[in-house]
């Protein structure tokens, strides 16, 4: 929710007496003023995220209700604008835009007036189904329903978008007057130095005022006409190399995200050019795919000579792991498309590159099959890959994971160890939880204790299992493993921005983006554990196996404390039964009288409390119960608890 806009705050005074202004400037003129503590004032002015203030190319701070009041920005509507009423900001409407997130003076929007938003599924869910914007700088301009096809407009018309003293108003434009605005944006572009389209367009308004206070030509018609560049809502100086400039950047980024060295960034980067290509080509396949006789398969990687010598030289440098990881965890967060292509590209690569590429690219391919959900043929990839190359550290690790989801730790452990894993990894200390040692009432040769006629050494030796209720914190962390293995990011970084709105501080934010009721949420009502007990089940053994099952279907519930001894009873509040669970390691923690959100699950034999607990205030008890009724999801259970701070 924004917060409301303080007129009177004193910066918000200086900068629609004065217009931009610096930091410095902004100082010095509150100091002027009496202020005591200018840069706390300032500090807590730049804190409103959500006020209408910009930053010019020069860094002075702009007032925009001040800059852009009677200005008009026109913008040319297509078929799925028309028809969803909405227009694309970019780049058209990026200047005024900023004004449609609430009135000027911080009340709520009139419902007539524009909305801005950045999200692509707020249009879905408002039913407005034909637009889309084929870009990655997704913004719209919501419209009431039947604004456009009330002021009459077709495709390829004009419209207005103007900003009064208290909202944006949407208008026809059948003409418009010739403008100085190109020559004053070429002006205010340094060679070289890209800028964001806003700002830029901020700075000429600010430098003539009588800018836009007549309709002209639209802002990425006026950029063409005056030969200037333009990526997106980027703009640059003339004859400027945006492909060249955001290669630069993806390879900087991608040096500082993995540790990289120039020239492994440049190779990172450019099989995942490759790969942007093969998505886009196979996307473009599923939708010609009808026209394709039954017998034809489309093609989606490029062999021609140029493309197979960047192949084999690129692809030389997957014999690196880490390299080979950072390809996949970037190509991988496109979700499935992403993977998918990803296998394409790792499939044709191997055939042009040296041996000692040769396992990490199968380890692509099986890593590949593994986040598409075929988890049998992923761990085949896997076991062929360790018999060919046994210190093939990538698929040792992975199938390390798959030891752990088969209850295996010993095998787990001496996957890890030849893999060189070091003895603080958390899948090391995790096996070595549930090694066992060798039974002391037989001896190495006797018949196993299990019946199966075998000797002991040939049986269970090495193989002892630890009780279910000893091993359920194990399947909790499968659970956990697979969902950060798999296509959950999206999601998971919903719910941790959400948990982190309750905290005031960066320390604490840093803390709650890592509390239980996170990935516990994920698990349970993002459907994580049915995502796990669907594609990974199958591995595990017969008893986990059952308790999985149980476990997923099992939602969460409101308890109040009853009694703490050497278990502790609970009630239902939502079932209204009471249930005696397993003193565990939160049974000290809790007091009678006590409201706790949190599932109770058994363990084996008895029940306790799984995942995430969460204590409950005594006044919002009733309006969690009224919550976990109405199937929450992930975000609205989390929401609940982190009330933002204000």
């Amino acid at each position: 929710m924004s917060r409301p806009i303080d007129l009177a705050h004193p910066v918000v005074q200086l900068l629609t007496e004065h217009g931009p202004l610096s930091h410095d400037e902004v100082l010095q003129k509150l100091q002027a003023n009496g202020v005591k503590d200018p840069e706390a004032v300032f500090g807590e002015f730049d804190s409103h995220i959500d006020w209408p203030m910009g930053f010019l190319p020069d860094d002075r701070v702009v007032w925009l209700p001040a800059l852009l009041t009677d200005k008009v920005f026109t913008h040319r509507v297509s078929a799925d604008e028309i028809a969803d009423d909405v227009l694309t900001v970019t780049p058209d409407l990026e200047a005024v835009a900023p004004l449609a997130r609430q009135r000027f003076d911080g009340s709520p929007l009139d419902p007539e007036a524009p909305r801005l938003t950045y999200d692509r599924d707020e249009l879905i869910r408002q039913a407005r189904l034909t637009y889309d914007y084929d870009g990655d700088q997704f913004s719209a301009l919501m419209l009431p329903p039947g604004t456009l096809r009330g002021l009459g407009v077709a495709v390829g018309d004009l419209v207005g978008v103007r900003a009064t003293e208290q909202r944006l108003v949407v208008e026809k434009v059948d003409a418009v007057a010739p403008s100085s605005a190109g020559a004053l944006l070429a002006e205010v572009l340094e060679p070289n130095d890209p800028r964001e389209l806003e700002s830029v367009t901020w700075a000429v308004c600010s430098q003539d005022p009588t800018l836009f206070t007549t309709p002209a030509a639209p802002l990425s018609e006026i950029i063409d006409e005056q030969g200037l560049a333009r990526d997106e809502h980027l703009v640059a100086s003339a004859g400027f190399d945006f492909i060249a400039w955001n290669f630069d950047a993806e390879c900087r980024e991608l040096a500082d995200d993995y540790d990289l060295s120039p020239d492994d960034a440049v190779a990172v980067n450019s099989l995942l050019q490759m790969h942007r290509v093969i998505e886009l080509m196979m996307e473009q396949a599923d939708i010609d795919d009808e026209f394709l006789a039954d017998d034809e398969e489309p093609e989606v990687a490029d062999e021609s000579d140029e493309v197979v010598g960047a192949y084999t030289e690129f692809g030389a440098k997957l014999a690196d792991p880490v390299l080979a990881e950072a390809l996949f965890r970037e190509a991988t967060e496109s979700g499935r498309s992403g993977a998918a292509a990803l296998g394409v590209l790792a499939d044709t690569i191997q055939r042009y590159v040296p041996r000692s590429a040769q396992s990490n690219c199968r380890w692509l391919q099986a890593a590949v099959l593994e986040r598409l959900g075929d988890v049998a043929e992923a761990e085949r990839e896997l076991l062929e890959i360790e018999s060919s190359d046994p210190n093939c550290g990538l698929a040792l690790y992975d199938l390390a994971r798959f030891a752990s989801d088969r209850g295996d730790a010993e095998r787990g452990l001496s996957l890890l160890r030849r893999a060189g894993a070091e003895p603080d990894d958390h899948m090391v200390q995790l096996f070595q939880r549930y090694v066992t040692a060798p039974r002391s009432d037989i001896g190495r040769n006797e018949p196993c204790w299990c019946g199966s006629g075998r000797k002991y050494k040939k049986c269970h030796l090495g193989h002892e299992q630890a009780t279910l209720p000893e091993r359920s914190d194990w399947l909790y962390a499968k659970a956990v493993q697979h969902v950060m293995h798999s296509d959950w990011d999206e999601l998971l970084t919903d719910v941790r921005v959400t948990r982190a709105r309750a905290a005031r501080d960066d320390e604490t934010m840093l803390r709650l983006m890592d509390d239980p009721l996170v990935i516990d949420s994920v698990l349970v009502e993002g459907g994580g554990f049915a995502e796990f007990l669907e594609q990974r089940g199958a591995l595990l053994p017969t008893d986990e196996l059952e308790l999985l099952r149980i476990w997923a279907d099992a939602e969460r519930s409101v308890y109040e404390i009853v009694q703490v001894d050497d278990t502790v009873t609970v009630r239902d509040l939502v079932l209204d039964e009471t249930l005696t669970l397993l003193r565990d390691m939160v049974g000290g923690t809790l007091k009678p009288g006590q409201v706790v959100c949190a599932r109770a699950l058994p363990v084996g034999d008895g029940v306790q409390f799984v995942g995430a607990l969460v204590v409950v205030k005594p006044d919002d008890v009733d309006d969690l119960i009224e919550l976990l009724d109405g199937e929450p999801s992930a975000v609205d259970v989390v929401g609940f608890f982190s009330p933002p701070v204000v």
